[in-house]
């Protein structure tokens, strides 16, 4: 039996659209990144442009990645709901002690922080994953296994924890009262956590985190500690201010996080260069 091809008279078929060439880019917090954004650069060989999609703070630029739920998902919960979660990851009663997580490069500068708390009297239960946040501790002189450890001559507890899941790392971020966090994506979680945070640039071999996070600095305001490139983060006298003004913070923390829900989606601004019809 010959199956016979179908034919459409008169129709044309429809040429396959060009491929598309989008350079992500990383994070980036600098001004420029606002000018660069959208520009286009061509293959060296092949008739086939590269257009730069840039990451960052800039109203111009591609934004934040920012799910659809992403307030519900940083939104407030109950005690009860809190101190269910917390049961997964101390035996503590968590609700009753400042938390802290440290999710902090091994060469963090600790020691403003750590001298800080050392002298407090409100009890802490810092939260600390495996791998360079225990290995920043290590170096200060505190060693930790997989059980919550007394902080001697302080009322503060160190509680060991596993990698979270990114739905528990973000509730996490939002139950705690400081986030210390580094890179990129844990950086930008704490941002829409609201949160007081602390941040450890990626690090580059030509010092040019440094600059990523003066330029963050500015951008952000305030006048607590907020990047470990700064020389106050290891400024005890600075801490102890920071922390006795938590609440000033925190409320920074939120109208900071009104700020960049202004900004771009990056996912969107993705798919909308990819194609304009895309939405």
């Amino acid at each position: 039996m010959r199956i016979q091809r179908p034919v459409a008279s008169g129709i044309r078929s429809t040429p396959p659209a060009p491929p598309r060439w989008i350079v992500l880019d990383h994070l980036v917090t600098e001004p420029w990144a606002g000018s660069v954004h959208g520009l286009s650069s061509p293959h060296p060989r092949l008739p086939l442009d590269a257009q730069w999609c840039i990451p960052g703070f800039e109203p111009r630029c591609g934004g934040l990645l920012r799910e659809p739920d992403l307030l519900s998902r940083f939104a407030e919960w109950s005690d009860t709901e809190a101190a269910v979660f917390f049961t997964r990851l101390t035996p503590l009663s968590a609700l009753s002690y400042r938390r802290v997580s440290l999710f902090c490069y091994a060469d963090a500068p600790l020691s403003g922080l750590l001298a800080a708390l050392a002298a407090d009297p409100t009890p802490t239960l810092l939260f600390v994953p495996p791998g360079a946040p225990r290995q920043a501790l290590a170096a200060a002189g505190i060693a930790l296994d997989e059980s919550p450890q007394a902080w001697p001559g302080t009322p503060h507890v160190w509680q060991p924890i596993p990698f979270l899941a990114p739905d528990d790392y973000d509730r996490l971020l939002t139950l705690c009262h400081l986030n210390w966090v580094r890179g990129e994506d844990s950086f930008v979680r704490a941002q829409w956590a609201a949160r007081p945070f602390v941040w450890s640039p990626y690090r580059r071999a030509d010092g040019a985190h440094v600059q990523f996070a003066e330029a963050f600095r500015t951008r952000f305001g305030g006048h607590w500690p907020l990047t470990d490139t700064e020389t106050r983060i290891t400024d005890a006298h600075d801490w102890r201010l920071a922390l006795t003004e938590w609440e000033a913070w925190a409320n920074h923390a939120a109208a900071w996080r009104e700020t960049l829900l202004q900004l771009p989606e990056l996912g969107q601004t993705v798919l909308g260069m990819i194609s304009p019809t895309v939405r």
